[in-house]
C-alpha cells in the first residue's frame, strides 16, 4: 500500500502497513488533542494490564502504537463520532477494546480442537455487516485492526496462514511463534484493517493435531453501545 497522507500524531509512518483489501490508503480524520491524550493514556493502561501476564507482553501495545493510532483515526472518519477510548458509552461516541473471540467466531473460546493436519479453510470468517443480536451486531458500527496473532495454548498448532480481506487474497505467511510470558505471539507481514461492514477470512495450515488457540491480537473499534454487549 502506498502511504500518502499520514495522520498527525503518528511517530513513524514507515512501520505502518495495512492489509485492507485495497491499494488505496484508507481515509482518516485526525484525533483532537483530547482524543490523542485518551488514546495514549489507554495504550499505557493496556500495556500495564498485560504486563501482569508477562514482562514483555505489555510492551507489544507500545510497539504497535502507531499502527493502532492510525487505525483509530480511520475509525473516527468512518464512524463520525468522538473518540472516548476504553470508556466509550452510548452511540454518540466510539471506543476501543482488545479483540474478543466472539468478534471472530460465534463460540466464545480461544481454544479449538484441531483433529486433522493440513489447510483448514475459513478458520476465521468475519462479516462486519451482520445484524445478529448483541456483540455480533456489527453493521455500521465496528472496525477491526489486528496487528499480531496470539495463542494462549502451550504448543501452537497453526504453522501458516492465508488472509483474504474483502476481494483481495494475500500470500501465505509462515508464523514464527515467540513466547511473551503468558501467551505465544507471531507478527505477520502487515496489520489486518477491516473497515466498517468489511469482510475477511483466514485459512490455517495446521501442522499438529490437538488443542489450539490461534486468535487475533489488536483492537476492535466500535460505538459505545456496541462495546458494552456481553454476547
Amino acid at each position: 500500500m502506498s502511504l500518502v497522507q499520514v495522520p498527525p500524531g503518528v511517530g513513524n509512518a514507515k512501520t505502518v502497513k495495512f492489509l485492507l483489501g485495497s491499494p488505496t490508503p484508507p481515509a482518516f480524520e485526525a484525533l483532537n488533542s483530547d482524543e490523542m491524550g485518551i488514546f495514549d493514556d489507554d495504550i499505557a493502561r493496556l500495556a500495564s494490564m498485560y504486563s501482569k501476564e508477562g514482562a514483555n507482553l505489555g510492551d507489544l501495545w507500545y510497539q504497535d502504537r502507531d499502527t493502532l493510532y492510525w487505525a483509530t483515526c480511520v475509525a473516527k472518519k468512518t464512524l463520525a463520532v468522538e473518540f472516548r477510548g476504553l470508556r466509550a458509552l452510548g452511540s454518540s461516541s466510539f471506543g476501543m477494546q482488545p479483540i474478543r473471540p466472539i468478534y471472530i467466531n460465534a463460540t466464545q473460546t480461544w481454544q479449538v480442537s484441531r483433529a486433522t493436519t493440513g489447510w483448514a479453510a475459513s478458520a476465521f470468517n468475519v462479516n462486519l455487516a451482520t445484524t445478529t443480536a448483541g456483540a455480533q451486531n456489527t453493521q455500521n458500527r465496528v472496525l477491526l485492526c489486528a496487528t499480531r496473532y496470539a495463542n494462549e495454548v502451550s504448543s501452537p498448532k497453526v504453522a501458516e496462514i492465508r488472509n483474504t480481506v474483502g476481494p483481495t487474497t494475500y500470500g501465505v505467511e509462515r508464523l514464527r511463534w515467540g513466547y511473551f510470558g503468558g501467551m505465544y505471539i507471531s507478527k505477520g507481514i502487515g496489520a489486518l484493517l477491516i473497515g466498517k461492514n468489511g469482510t475477511f477470512t483466514t485459512d490455517f495450515n495446521v501442522e499438529f493435531t490437538g488443542i489450539d488457540g490461534t486468535a487475533l491480537w489488536g483492537l476492535a473499534f466500535g460505538t459505545g453501545d456496541w462495546m458494552n454487549q456481553e454476547t
